[in-house]
């Protein structure tokens, strides 16, 4: 992409930041006057103000038996947003997907196999220096490095992942084969 491009990008990237605080400060204000006289606030929002997945909106058997890839591209789908790897595992819980392994162990394997992911899931930086995952089409400069970073890479493979994950342009996996690492204590 042409720098005149990527500063284009970035500038409109910018005020589609800014609209979205006043949408959400809008919905905050509507929220509160539901509050006020006693109603259900019609918008589910986090503390930040980032709009979030009502559970009634994921089905229980929403994600069962779809690959993780797919899964979690829909939750992302859905939230609009970037979103940490606690609030993917809680929505596919939910959703009725299946994990082998430790189940001590979800967040961490939802972490990795995000954070390892790239192909499919962009790291974006959240408050407290919490990571969060989006899509790719939401960032087209990032998009544009990653491309970029691909047509360098002569298999055109960005990323092999272990525990069960790998690359969604080569494989996506079924929910069964997302496998939590067994620790075993070895003395």
């Amino acid at each position: 992409m042409e720098k005149e491009l990527v500063i284009a990008v970035d500038k409109l990237n910018e005020e589609l930041v800014k609209a979205t605080k006043r949408v959400t400060d809008i919905k905050t204000s509507i929220n509160s006057l539901y509050s006020i006289f006693g109603e259900e606030p019609p918008y589910a929002l986090d503390d930040d103000g980032d709009q979030i997945i009502k559970t009634s909106a994921i089905r229980s058997d929403q994600f069962f038996g779809k690959p993780f890839i797919t899964s979690v591209r829909e939750i992302l789908e859905m939230k609009r947003t970037a979103t940490s790897a606690e609030e993917i595992l809680e929505a596919l819980l939910l959703g009725g997907f299946e994990f082998t392994g430790d189940e001590k162990m979800q967040l961490r394997t939802v972490a990795i196999t995000l954070g390892k992911n790239r192909e499919a899931f962009c790291p974006v930086p959240g408050p407290n220096r919490e990571k969060r995952f989006g899509l790719y089409d939401w960032y087209p400069s990032k998009k544009a490095e990653r491309e970029k970073k691909k047509s360098n890479n002569e298999n055109g493979a960005i990323v092999e992942v272990s525990h069960g994950a790998v690359d969604d342009s080569q494989n996506d996996q079924t929910s069964t084969e997302l496998e939590t690492p067994d620790h075993d204590d070895q003395a």
